[in-house]
């Protein structure tokens, strides 16, 4: 047996003298183009696998001589472009992943047939054919039209046993009728049947579980699917001109077993005509006790649909409700089945023929669901008093792209026990934030963002004790960052940025004891910042840029597109946790001695700082640096690294322009042996440069002997342990 073989690009024809070879794995050999005629002599190959073997172009003329073939793998095999003829001679295959339909004339003698599947019946649980539309083509030069594709699909009917098809590019005008004989099909998709005006009666397709139909811009009626007894998804995508479901609203039924019984996922997309779920006189019929119920759905997407005003309501959703560029009204009428249905007795709902009998009226509706999207809802100017009053399982709200959205304010909201996560996007209308956002106890992430009108985030005692994660981007008119975000002792990240109004942070004392980053960026407004950034001892990143500021806390270790800045302050931060350091300064004359207590820095990178900074006292406490940049400090003339024991990676980005560098000391870096190519672009004016006690480097930068030497050998004095080389 041969485990999987890679890296060929041609197969040697001895592979043939491999006679009792039973498993062979060619697979993700890219570059191989074909097989030897010599792989046909394996007489006892029981085993093929040739996946994504994407230069492969054809298979060995003879394959029919592989008698003992079970299992012939080619997915992913893109410039295959036919099977070998006399395929169907391979009796004992039983597994075969993919048949591809020639159409190169050059090939048709040599081609198999589709018609030489006839003769292998058992070839596993699953056949893709492949190119099907090129059954005509090859044979004549006339244009596949749909009758060809209507011949060609009845000619393929399946055994009634079939668990699984799928259809793609279908152009005929009607489908084949014995697709309702397939009382055993578990799952059908059909996907762009671009003519086909009708499909078959589906009643008797009592097994079909998946039901998916996609694409559409002719078919304007569905087969009746409300008996599909077995059905748990259904699927309608890009379906242009469909306005119904079902033709007519169902009459009361006697039975316990209403339509859709088992239907656990529901997801319609692009269907732009779509009216509603049945067609009747009056789309508005029936009060909301009479309306069908989906008792065990779980999982409804509603995407691109404006005009859908009616399906049947859904109570017992418990994971995912998406609703986007459709109407509210759905969701509505399910919160007010509170009123109707929950009310009534089994006896009431039974005299009155309400069709929702499987609801159970003890639990209040939509109480189990899990996620809540509501997107592009163009109706949707305000949450009523009664809206998620019930949603005490709902674990993710976001609202997005609402323009008429303007408040937040049930208060009844207050009820969410279980949200942990917040999502409020490009609402422009919405000016505030309710009070109950404070008293979300399980609440982990809060995500503000393109809320033009936003003024204020609530003020009080937040009872916010497992928030982890907040964000607020592209609130123009926000002024101030509540207090209470400094008792939020589970945050870990903040990010605001392009809050253009922004003038206050809080300051005072904080019990930010887990945040690891802080990132506040483009408030041009805001002029300081509080003295509490410097104690952050969680803190691993720390990111400001596009400020106003006209002061600063004592040693801020990441300030961007500061300008006019030419100091930073001295003081004694206590960033023990920091590991990554920018410093981006234009007017920078020298860096604070505060970095050299930075014991966790990895990363130190020293950009855009015009005036030639310096650190007086080198790098030799930075014991944990694995990396060092300057990039852009075109007036830098000595730079010394000392005692970084972890450095590996030594001004990886080189600035061509900074050639102003007279001195470079390297000294006790024992993990550093290499010199980046980048700085061969200064070596030209380097004067002066010193290695010690770095082992690895001294070795290479040896005179004449170390493969270094030949770029460091224009630099007038190089000093290696001491000893003066040059």
């Amino acid at each position: 047996m041969y485990g999987n073989i890679m890296g060929i690009v041609i197969l040697p024809d001895s592979i043939g003298e491999l006679k009792h070879l039973r498993y062979l794995d060619l697979s993700i050999n890219e570059e191989m183009k074909v097989l030897p005629d010599a792989i046909t002599k394996l007489h006892h190959l029981q085993t093929l696998l040739l996946n994504h073997c994407n230069s492969l172009e054809k298979l060995p003329r003879d394959i029919q001589r592989l008698i003992s073939l079970e299992y012939l793998k080619i997915d992913g095999c893109h410039a295959l472009t036919y099977l070998p003829k006399r395929l169907g001679e391979l009796t004992s295959l039983q597994r075969l992943d993919k048949f591809i339909v020639n159409s190169v004339e050059e090939s048709f003698s040599t081609a198999a047939m589709l018609n030489e599947l006839r003769d292998v019946n058992d070839l596993g649980n699953s056949l893709t054919i492949e190119h099907l539309e090129k059954w005509w083509s090859a044979s004549s030069s006339e244009r596949v039209d749909s009758e060809k594709d209507e011949s060609l699909l009845n000619n393929l009917e399946p055994h009634l046993n079939l668990k699984g098809l799928k259809v793609f590019d279908y152009e005929g005008a009607r489908f084949s009728r014995w697709l309702s004989s397939l009382t055993n099909l578990v799952e059908l998709e059909i996907c762009q049947f671009y003519n086909c005006q009708h499909l078959p009666p589906l009643d008797h397709l009592s097994s079909l579980k998946s039901l998916s139909l996609k694409y559409s811009n002719v078919l304007e009626h569905l087969p009746p699917l409300d008996h599909l007894s077995s059905l748990e998804s259904l699927d309608l995508l890009g379906l242009d001109v469909l306005e119904y479901v079902a033709d007519s609203f169902p009459l009361p039924c006697s039975t316990s077993r209403e339509p859709f019984f088992p239907l656990k996922k529901l997801w319609i997309w692009c269907c732009p005509n779509l009216k509603g779920w049945w067609k009747t006189e009056n789309e508005n019929q029936g009060s909301i006790a009479e309306l069908l119920c989906f008792p065990f759905l779980s999982d409804i997407s509603i995407n691109e649909c404006p005009n859908l005003t009616f399906m049947p309501l859904f109570p017992s959703l418990d994971q995912d409700l998406t609703l986007s560029d459709t109407t509210i009204r759905p969701l509505e009428q399910t919160l007010k089945m509170k009123m109707t249905e929950a009310s009534m007795t089994s006896e009431e709902a039974s005299s009155s023929g309400s069709t929702c009998h499987s609801y159970s009226s003890t639990t209040l509706p939509l109480s189990n669901l899990k996620r809540l999207t509501l997107f592009k809802i163009k109706d949707l100017e305000a949450l009523p008093e009664e809206f998620l009053q019930n949603l005490a399982s709902l674990t993710f709200l976001e609202l997005k792209d609402c323009p008429k959205l303007e408040s937040l304010l049930s208060q009844k909201m207050s009820c969410l026990t279980s949200l942990q996560e917040l999502w409020v996007e490009n609402c422009p209308n919405l000016r505030a934030l309710p009070d109950w956002i404070l008293n979300l106890t399980s609440l982990r992430r809060l995500e503000i963002k393109e809320c033009l009108e936003l003024q204020s985030i609530p003020k009080g005692t937040p009872q916010l004790s497992s928030l982890e994660e907040l964000y607020i981007y592209r609130c123009y008119n926000l002024r101030a960052l509540p207090d209470w975000i400094l008792n939020l002792t589970s945050l870990k990240t903040v990010e605001i940025g392009k809050c253009f109004e922004l003038q206050y942070m809080p300051g005072g004392t904080h019990q930010l004891t887990s945040l690891n980053k802080l990132s506040v960026g483009n408030c041009p407004n805001l002029r300081a910042l509080p003295d509490w950034i410097l104690n952050l001892t969680s803190l691993k990143s720390l990111q400001i840029w596009d400020l106003g500021l006209q002061s600063m806390p004592e040693g801020t270790p990441r300030l961007t597109s500061l300008n006019e800045l030419s100091s930073m302050p001295e003081g004694t931060p206590r960033l023990t946790s920091l590991e990554d350091l920018y410093v981006f300064y234009h007017k920078l004359k020298a860096l604070p001695n505060w970095i050299l207590n930075l014991t966790s820095l990895k990363d130190l990178q020293i950009c855009e700082c015009l005036q030639s900074p310096y650190l007086q006292e080198g790098t030799q406490s930075l014991t944990s640096l694995e990396r060092l940049v300057v990039d852009y400090c075109p007036n830098l003339k000595e730079l010394n690294v000392q005692n970084c024991l972890n450095l590996k990676d030594l001004l990886n980005r080189i600035h061509e322009e900074m050639t102003s560098l007279k001195t470079l000391k390297i000294c006790k870096c024992p993990e550093l042996q290499d010199w980046p190519e980048q700085m061969d672009r200064f070596t030209c004016s380097l004067q002066v440069l010193s290695i010690s006690e770095c082992p690895q480097l001294s070795e290479r930068c040896e005179k004449e002997r170390g493969i270094l030497w030949p770029r460091i050998a224009r630099i007038p004095s190089i000093i290696i342990d001491g000893r003066q080389i040059q």
